[in-house]
């Protein structure tokens, strides 16, 4: 059996998980960021008040769904963060946005801070989350200075198990895991493997209690897709454990 195969097999337990970590996935607890988070997205502020609030230090990506800056908080030498400014509106930032406020207290997903929503005169809407400076999963364990053992990438895929875990029991998938949305909070140092996030919200869907499966065509990063998503046919949880197994094998 090679180890994709038993990444999954052990990941999807997905109860033992949530008991072993102490995850409520209650259906009352679900319903009440529900509620929170549709209420921080209709009364989110406009984007003239970021610009207030926020000085610009210097862009970290680009690309088509707009771009990634570095900023601080006006006033405030303390920690940095990252704004992304989204071209897109409508359902697919909602939804974005919906999932980080919803897996907010999970350690393994990347932190949402505030949204700032696009008005009329306006280009971009902007979310703000936590500031990564560590690299992606692919950076790190290119660089020179990196060694990579087996310890390691137990150490790695224990946490993107923890996080997507967490996430199933929020009833999320987030149909687009992969090296590059896999990143570390902390520069390379000796023994700081430990502090990694999930980030890239953009694809993810939330399930109903009753609904276990959905359709959402041919998405995401074909290296890392599932068959059945690959296949246009509808999609479970599974479909990210594939994606786990596949960056295990890597």
């Amino acid at each position: 059996m090679c180890i994709r195969d038993r990444v999954i097999r052990r990941a999807r337990s997905a109860q033992s998980l949530n008991r072993i970590y102490s995850i409520d996935p209650s259906l009352h607890n679900i319903q009440s960021v529900k509620e929170e988070r549709e209420q921080l997205i209709q009364n989110a502020p406009n984007v003239d008040l970021y610009y207030k609030e926020y000085e610009i230090l210097r862009q970290i990506a680009s690309g088509t769904f707009g771009s990634v800056h570095c900023v601080r908080k006006r006033g405030n030498d303390g920690a940095l963060q990252a704004a992304k400014y989204i071209k897109s509106t409508g359902e697919a930032l909602n939804r974005e946005i919906g999932a980080l406020i919803s897996l907010k207290d999970c350690n393994y997903v990347l932190q949402f801070v505030a949204y700032y929503k696009q008005y009329a005169n306006d280009i971009k809407s902007v979310l703000v989350t936590e500031y990564l400076e560590g690299g992606d999963l692919c950076e790190r364990t290119a660089s020179k200075s990196y060694f990579l053992t087996e310890h390691k990438c137990r150490t790695i895929i224990r946490q993107i198990l923890l996080g997507v875990g967490y996430i199933h029991s929020r009833h999320f998938i987030h149909f687009d895991l992969k090296p590059f949305n896999i990143v570390f909070s902390e520069v390379i140092q000796a023994n700081n493997d430990r502090n990694l996030r999930i980030i890239d919200f953009g694809l993810a869907r939330e399930l109903t209690p009753e609904t276990q499966y959905v359709n959402i065509g041919m998405a995401g990063t074909i290296e890392y897709m599932s068959p059945e998503v690959m296949n246009c046919a509808n999609a479970s949880y599974s479909a990210d454990m594939w994606g786990v197994g596949c960056i295990a094998y890597q």
